[in-house]
């Protein structure tokens, strides 16, 4: 890829698309100009790639040189029905595949495609580009969707036939489950990397549920807040032992995840043992009448603060996280794994 050449008309309001790959290692901007590659930690702004359009979705490939888009913004570089695999080293275009209707997501591994329309999940072998299979969605026009990175090839999408349901398909053993997750519709969802748990939030954005996904089984339930949200991002830990959230009141919660393995060992004392935060009134729900499930579910055990009401977050190493806002802000902070509470702020950047 090119160094970054100073572009002037290349500002936080041009940016039209944000996204990691897929180890949180680096992230993706496309804007009305082209797109820019960015190294996560450290921030390393070098990379830039004048398309003469705007890229409106950008998905790499881990870090290689493939990555694939889709044209977006006022001058669009490509049509929104066409995905265009690009090749950076070559400075070309490698490969394309046209749809039906717009392209609302894509997402990408070794050896599939995942290219998401409003209605379908079309599956690509990634070497031939045949198609291996097709799933029907409906009204998905957040391009909603989640792989597994390691293990076996596992897909989670919004479920055709029920509100609120997920459909967990997981190709190496032929199995396919639905798990009712929410009353509302799934607003955003998220698989852990080897696709073993689900966490889905609905379009309230209050709850963050986690589900076992060999089994449909609940986990664990999360609260962000009482009032209303937009869940923008959910992000595990390569240790599955924390989760993080972004949404639109500006605020990134992270959660401990409360499985057996993650638990300390019987030796050692509670008070060293991290955990999230419970209510105070659990005692008091029933005489409240708002239910035992509001006061019983698990809120936030750190929080870091943005001044972006849309943000993405990851996590670095070294109990870190990355965000990134569509004001054009790089944010990297850590928190403590044991006592939580708000996040020290290391780095603030811009990105343009």
């Amino acid at each position: 890829m090119e160094k970054e050449s100073n572009n002037n008309s290349e500002t936080a309001n041009s940016m039209l698309y944000v996204n990691f790959n897929q180890d949180g290692s680096c992230f993706a901007v496309g804007t009305q100009t082209g797109f820019r590659i960015i190294n996560s930690i450290p921030f390393t702004n070098n990379f830039y790639r004048d398309m003469n359009g705007g890229i409106g979705i950008i998905e790499m490939l881990n870090r290689s040189n493939i990555v694939a888009l889709i044209g977006g913004g006022k001058s669009p570089r490509y049509a929104a029905n066409k995905l265009v695999l690009w090749d950076d080293h070559k400075a070309k275009e490698i490969s394309e595949m046209r749809f039906m209707s717009p392209v609302r997501n894509v997402k990408m591994k070794r050896d599939r495609i995942f290219v998401v329309t409003e209605d379908k999940i079309y599956i690509f072998n990634f070497n031939t580009l045949e198609l291996l299979d097709s799933l029907e969605t409906k009204n998905n026009v957040k391009g909603i969707i989640s792989i597994s990175l390691k293990g076996n090839t596992i897909v989670a999408y919004p479920d055709k036939a029920e509100v609120g349901s997920v459909k967990v398909k997981d190709y190496d053993k032929q199995n396919e489950i639905t798990i009712k997750a929410h009353k509302g519709p799934i607003n955003c969802l998220q698989l852990n990397k080897d696709g073993s748990i689900l966490a889905t939030a609905s379009d309230k954005g209050t709850l963050i549920r986690l589900f076992d996904t060999s089994t449909g089984e609940p986990i664990q339930e999360l609260r962000r807040g009482s009032e209303n949200a937009d869940i923008f991002s959910i992000a595990f830990d390569n240790t599955n032992k924390f989760l993080a959230v972004s949404s639109d009141r500006k605020t990134i919660h992270i959660f401990i995840i409360s499985k057996e393995e993650n638990k300390v060992e019987k030796n050692e004392s509670k008070e060293n043992s991290a955990s999230n935060k419970k209510s105070m009134f659990g005692n008091f729900a029933n005489f409240l009448g708002m239910g035992k499930k509001y006061f019983n579910s698990e809120w936030s055990f750190a929080q870091f603060k943005v001044n972006s009401p849309k943000s993405i977050c990851t996590f670095g190493p070294d109990n870190s996280i990355v965000v990134v806002s569509n004001d054009g802000k790089y944010y990297l902070a850590t928190f403590d794994p044991k006592t939580g509470g708000e996040c020290t702020k290391i780095q603030e950047k811009s990105i343009f």
